[in-house]
């Protein structure tokens, strides 16, 4: 198993006591509004395995956003689908989900949730699928929400992330119930 594996199954045996030292580590991603998309790519790359790294080509273009980006692998190719005007970090980490599907997933570590700076990581689908086996579905997308179930996570508004605080707090209740 990998580092990023490993890592996250030590967090996920005791979320309580581990978070400090999660939030800390190389496993997850931190995203904020000032990054450029292109790094975002580079970012995730950094967590596959090498064989899997995707290739990314700029390419300036006339509209408002300057530059298209496109993901390539294998005979894979794929250009991001922004609006006109400007790239988005939230099209930028779901295309990239989605181009990297089904063999990885990359997933929201849900405790950064309502920051300025989310944190993501990204495993082999496998491996998702041993630690929900090992720690139950609920709790696992409890802390490691899949990317495509939040539509617009950088542009959230309060009213949404505090709908979204309280419904993890009934639930974190019932998640440490059962442990």
């Amino acid at each position: 198993m990998n580092k990023v594996y490993n890592e996250i199954k030590e967090f996920l045996k005791d979320p309580i006591k581990n978070r400090e030292a999660f939030f800390n580590n190389s496993s997850i991603i931190w995203i904020d509004w000032r990054e450029y998309d292109e790094d975002i790519i580079g970012y995730f790359n950094g967590l596959l395995a090498h064989e899997d790294i995707i290739e990314l080509e700029t390419k300036e273009i006339d509209l408002g956003r300057g530059i298209d980006l496109i993901l390539k692998k294998d005979n894979k190719v794929l250009t991001i689908p922004y609006e006109d005007d400007e790239t988005d970090r939230d099209i930028t980490i779901k295309t990239l989900d989605e181009f990297i599907s089904p063999k990885y997933q990359i997933r929201l570590f849900s405790e950064s949730l309502g920051d300025d700076t989310l944190a993501f990581t990204v495993l082999n689908s496998n491996e998702w699928k041993e630690l929900e086996n090992e720690f139950g579905k609920e709790k696992l997308e409890f802390f490691f929400t899949p990317v495509s179930q939040f539509k617009g996570i950088f542009n959230m508004s309060m009213e949404e992330v505090m709908k979204i605080y309280t419904e993890r707090e009934v639930l974190r209740d019932k998640i440490f119930k059962n442990n």
